[in-house]
């Protein structure tokens, strides 16, 4: 064969160069994916890990505003009636109202306040289990179809987003698909291919994800301010119940449940929910920073995403503890 022919559009010497280039480049691609693999399963199970603490906020903050309303309810501050037109025979529902003598009016038992907010997580959570799958995919159409999942779930956010800042009709930024890179001579080399449309495919999805999850977590941390009085209070009453308790009696076992008591409070304070959601966005900020060739070195992101995961797993643990704690009194 003439080293000048053509060969599939181009000269053979122009297609071998490309491939020994690609000997070279292509390995490098997937080493940098497989550096990706850890902090993406991180994140993705540290966002699992907050949605769970959301939902459980969620709850309780419901469950103490409820308690509010009742009380009030039952003083006589607060009345109940039927929603207008609702309760009837030919009504389509039946839904009670919270009426107090300045005529404010919700719903009782009251709607979660948190509900939005925890779609919000859902969605994140989403998000961030396709990133997951992109990372574990063994084709490219199995990456492809996972990143344009993505990509999904990082546009129906940014609909969710926009919608609680400015209200229903907003329109949200359009994110655009992603589809495979054309390959060439790369198809034949099908590890080192399939590791470059994985690192594509993250660098397309984080980079279209960075502003809306930055929004997001904005929206949280507003949020999830006056949400986190509701956990403080709970726990600045089990604080002095125990300093109580020691003043009575001093000893060994009242010492020890005001000093759990007590640090449980602390890691409250330190890692409240306000903290956690501020670390979800510093820690997805790194990760797409770093994949869009940004100055954050993937040391930095890891790290992020570490404290973003502890922050996580503190919160849901408070929080669980709390329920326990609820729980124990209503026994008792």
């Amino acid at each position: 064969m003439d080293p000048v022919e053509e060969f599939g559009g181009i000269t053979v010497n122009a297609w071998w160069h490309r491939v020994v280039l690609l000997a070279f480049i292509l390995p490098a691609a997937a080493c940098s994916t497989a550096d990706y693999s850890k902090p993406v399963n991180d994140f993705a199970a540290a966002t699992d890990k907050a949605q769970t603490a959301l939902s459980e906020l969620n709850t309780q903050v419901t469950e103490a505003y409820r308690q509010v309303l009742e009380k009030r309810i039952l003083s006589g501050e607060v009345f109940l009636t039927p929603d207008d037109g609702g309760c009837q025979v030919t009504s389509q529902r039946c839904r009670l109202i919270a009426v107090d003598k300045g005529n404010s009016r919700e719903f009782y038992p009251p709607r979660p306040p948190l509900a939005r907010m925890t779609q919000v997580m859902a969605e994140i959570n989403l998000y961030a289990a396709n990133l997951k799958a992109v990372v574990e995919a063994d084709t490219a159409s199995k990456v492809e179809a996972n990143v344009n999942a993505a990509l999904g779930s990082v546009q129906t956010l940014a609909q969710t987003v926009a919608e609680a800042r400015a209200g229903a009709g907003a329109q949200p930024i359009s994110i655009p698909q992603f589809a495979t890179p054309a390959g060439e001579a790369i198809n034949w080399i099908i590890g080192q291919y399939v590791a470059s449309v994985k690192l594509k495919g993250l660098q397309n999805a984080t980079g279209a994800a960075k502003q809306v999850v930055h929004d997001a977590t904005e929206l949280f941390m507003i949020t999830s301010v006056f949400a986190s009085d509701v956990p403080k209070a709970d726990l600045a009453e089990e604080v002095s119940g125990a300093i109580t308790a020691f003043r009575e009696a001093r000893n060994e076992s009242n010492l020890n449940k005001l000093t759990q008591a007590a640090d449980k409070y602390d890691a409250l304070l330190v890692s409240a929910p306000p903290q956690l959601f501020k670390s979800l966005g510093a820690a997805h900020d790194a990760l797409a920073e770093n994949l869009q060739g940004e100055p954050v070195t993937l040391v930095t992101a890891i790290a992020r995403i570490e404290a973003f995961a502890n922050e996580a797993s503190k919160v849901a643990k408070i929080l669980e503890d709390l329920r326990s704690l609820k729980v124990d009194k209503k026994v008792k």
